[in-house]
């Protein structure tokens, strides 16, 4: 297939304050083995040498690179997708690097199935680029957005290569959000058509200063999100999966605002259907409010 019939493939990269990752990340995208690839970077008003870094591959290299005053991870994805050209988008956070021949395995799933995402697998690499496990990955070959929340399939939305198309219906994010992968994935339609790609398809930098490592940001974040987008009706399984997520990562450190999720959680594994997943997350949550640790007996 000749460059000009291959499918345009966006590649984003928001970047802030991570002059020691930045080139790694730049250097995995411009070395991918599919050459049909728009790359938008963005660095949304980093205090380090991160764009004098972006600049010196923007001079060497044709790529599209902005630089802001800092607005938030929101508004810099909301300006990256106004200058989104490709029919698919994958993004790249400026601490992370994708595996070499990622986009080319990802769009010829696309193609062969139609989907709407196709979910890739993630590594997870320490500051010395060290693997230190991969992120929960269990999926069928199609599922839809019911499968994850009802956690019959598990896959880190780092690894998620969207269809443009889709997107399009949900983006602009509201410059108040601050898990903007979260808000596009309550958003997608019930009915987003998901497969799964059995490769690595990214890194994703474990670090200190990653939000993720955060419980209780994560947390308010999240409860703060559902608050003001959450449709009660419409996203009442999600709701209740998010509350047995909470009852089990405070249980140990915040008790008392765990427990307010005890119930709720009992809910989710029942209208999960018993999924394994469910049951294990809400026995771990328990186990940890009771402060009984196994590995002793």
């Amino acid at each position: 297939m000749s460059i000009s019939k291959k499918p345009l493939i966006t590649v984003r990269i928001p970047a802030y304050n991570h002059e020691v990752y930045i080139a790694r990340a730049l250097k995995s995208v411009l070395n991918q083995t599919y050459e049909n690839i728009q790359l938008i970077v963005i660095d949304d008003g980093s205090k380090d040498r991160t764009p004098e870094i972006i600049q010196k591959f923007a001079d060497k290299n044709d790529f599209t690179f902005i630089r802001q005053s800092n607005v938030g991870v929101s508004e810099t994805m909301n300006r990256i997708h106004s200058l989104t050209k490709g029919e698919f988008v994958f993004g790249c956070a400026s601490d992370d690097f994708l595996e070499e021949g990622a986009i080319e395995k990802l769009v010829n799933k696309a193609l062969q199935t139609g989907a709407d995402i196709v979910c890739g697998r993630v590594m997870t690499v320490d500051d010395e680029n060290e693997n230190r496990g991969e992120l929960n990955f269990n999926c069928k070959n199609k599922f839809n957005k019911q499968d994850l929340i009802k956690l019959r399939s598990f896959t880190p939305k780092q690894g998620y290569f969207y269809r443009k198309s889709l997107l399009d219906k949900i983006l602009p994010i509201p410059n108040t959000v601050k898990l903007e992968d979260a808000y596009v994935f309550l958003k997608l339609p019930n009915n987003t058509n998901f497969v799964s790609l059995n490769e690595i398809v990214k890194y994703y930098r474990v670090h200190d200063n990653n939000t993720i490592a955060d419980q209780w940001y994560m947390y308010s974040r999240k409860r703060e999100l559902i608050q003001k987008y959450a449709n009660n009706r419409r996203d009442y399984i999600y709701i209740l999966a998010s509350k047995l997520s909470w009852f089990n990562d405070l249980a140990y450190r915040y008790p008392k605002e765990a427990i307010k999720y005890f119930v709720p959680a009992i809910i989710f594994v029942v209208r999960s259907g018993f999924s394994k997943r469910a049951i294990e997350k809400f026995i771990s949550g328990t186990l940890k409010l009771l402060k009984i640790n196994l590995s002793k007996f």
